[in-house]
C-alpha cells in the first residue's frame, strides 16, 4: 500500500499496537511459575526445568531408544502426580504398556537368573512361566499415580495429521489439566499430498508450537537426525542435522541430540551415550558447550542418574574430559575420574539383590 492510500483514521490502530517500554515492564518476578522435572538426571541439569511453554527436541537415529526415553520421560511425570498425554505414532497398539512392563520384569528377571529376557518371546507368550508370574506382580504393584495420570495416544490408522493432533488435544484440554506432551515422533505425522517434505515438517512444527503456546504446556518432540555421514568424525550431530525442515530447530526452545559414545565399558548391557544439548533457551554457564556421557543399561531400560562431561575438540571430533576441581557447579550428577566403572559396579550390584 502506497502512503497516499494509507488510510489517515487508521494510523491510530496501528500506533497502539506498538506499547510505551514501560507499559511491558513485568512489576515483580517474584511469583513463581511451575517448572517440570523429567527425573532423567542428565536433562534435568542442564535443562533446570521445562517451563509451560518450553518445546524440547530430541534428536536421535534409527535404533538409538527414542521412545524408551520418551517412555520414561512420561512414567516418571505421571508418577509425580501430574496429568502426562502421549502420542506414540509409531508403536503398534500397546506397545509403549508392553514396554513399560516388560522393563519391570526383566529387572527381576537378570537379579535372579542373570539371564537374558527376550521381549519377542514374552510379547509372544512363548517365555518361561515364571516370567508371567513375574507380570502378574508387576501388575499387582503398578503405582496408581501411574494408571491414573499417564494416557497413551496411538496412531491406529494409516494416517494422522497435525490438525488431527490439536482437535483431540482441544477436547483432552476441556477435560484434563494436562501438564506434559510428548510426541514420539515428528516423522510419523502424515504430511499432506499438495506439500513437499520439508513445508509439511514445517506446517506440523508450527502446529505443535501453537499448541503448546495456547494451552501453556510443555512439548517433548522426538525427531529423526539424518543419516550419518560415514566420512564423518563429528561425535554427536548439532542441530542442523534434524530430517526435514531447518524450521524443527527453530521453532524449539531448547534441542537434544544422541549418539551412541565411543567408550568400552566392563559389562554388555551398560551402553556409554553421548548427550549434546546445541540449542538452550537458558544456557546458563555454558553448558552446550560440553559433550555429556550417560551409561544406558539395557536390563532397566533406563538411564544412570550419573555421567561424564568432556571439553569437545577439533568442531567436536574428539575431547578432553573435564578434570574434577573443573567441574561446572550446576553439573550436581556429573562423575569425578575414577568413579564412573566403579557405578557401574554399583548398579551391577543392586541388580543383584534377589
Amino acid at each position: 500500500m502506497s502512503e497516499k492510500q494509507f488510510p489517515f483514521d487508521e494510523i491510530e490502530f496501528y500506533y497502539e499496537k506498538f506499547p510505551k517500554y514501560a507499559d511491558t515492564l513485568i512489576p515483580s518476578h517474584r511469583e513463581k511459575q511451575e517448572l517440570l522435572y523429567t527425573n532423567i538426571k542428565i536433562i534435568d541439569n542442564i535443562i533446570d526445568g521445562l517451563l509451560p511453554t518450553d518445546l524440547l527436541l530430541v534428536g536421535a537415529s534409527t535404533g538409538l531408544g527414542k521412545t524408551q526415553l520418551a517412555l520414561n520421560i512420561a512414567k516418571n511425570v505421571a508418577v509425580q502426580g501430574k496429568q502426562t498425554i502421549m502420542f506414540s505414532l509409531e508403536s503398534y497398539n500397546g506397545e509403549i504398556q508392553d514396554r513399560h512392563i516388560f522393563s519391570e520384569i526383566s529387572k527381576s528377571w537378570y537379579a535372579i537368573t542373570n539371564k537374558y529376557l527376550s521381549f519377542k518371546k514374552w510379547a509372544t507368550g512363548h517365555a518361561d512361566e515364571n516370567i508371567y508370574k513375574m507380570e502378574e506382580e508387576v501388575l499387582k504393584n503398578m503405582p496408581e499415580a501411574l494408571k491414573e495420570n499417564l494416557r497413551i495416544r496411538y496412531r491406529n490408522t494409516s494416517t494422522y495429521s497435525a490438525n488431527k493432533l490439536c482437535e483431540e488435544l482441544k477436547i483432552l484440554s476441556k477435560n484434563q489439566k494436562i501438564k506434559l506432551l510428548v510426541i514420539d515422533h515428528l516423522h510419523y505425522f502424515t504430511i499432506e499430498d499438495k506439500d513437499t517434505e520439508n513445508i509439511g515438517l514445517k506446517k506440523i512444527m508450527f502446529a505443535v508450537r501453537d499448541i503448546g503456546q495456547k494451552l501453556k504446556i510443555p512439548i517433548i518432540l522426538i525427531a529423526h537426525l539424518r543419516k550419518k555421514d560415514i566420512k564423518s568424525k563429528v561425535l554427536v550431530p548439532d542441530e542442523n542435522e534434524f530430517h526435514g525442515s531447518s524450521e524443527i530447530v527453530k521453532n524449539a526452545t531448547s534441542v537434544i541430540t544422541i549418539a551412541p559414545a565411543d567408550l568400552q565399558t566392563e559389562k554388555n548391557y551398560i551402553v556409554p551415550t553421548y548427550f549434546r544439548f546445541p540449542k538452550l533457551r537458558f544456557d546458563e554457564g555454558g553448558k552446550k558447550r560440553y559433550l555429556y556421557c550417560v551409561p544406558f543399561n539395557l536390563r532397566s531400560g533406563e538411564y544412570d542418574d550419573t555421567y561424564r562431561v568432556f571439553a569437545p575438540k577439533n568442531y567436536w571430533t574428539a575431547y578432553d574430559e573435564v578434570v574434577d576441581n573443573n567441574l561446572p557447579s550446576w553439573a550436581t550428577h556429573a562423575k569425578k575420574i575414577g568413579e564412573y566403572e566403579s557405578k557401574f559396579r554399583s548398579c551391577e550390584n543392586l541388580l543383584s539383590k534377589p
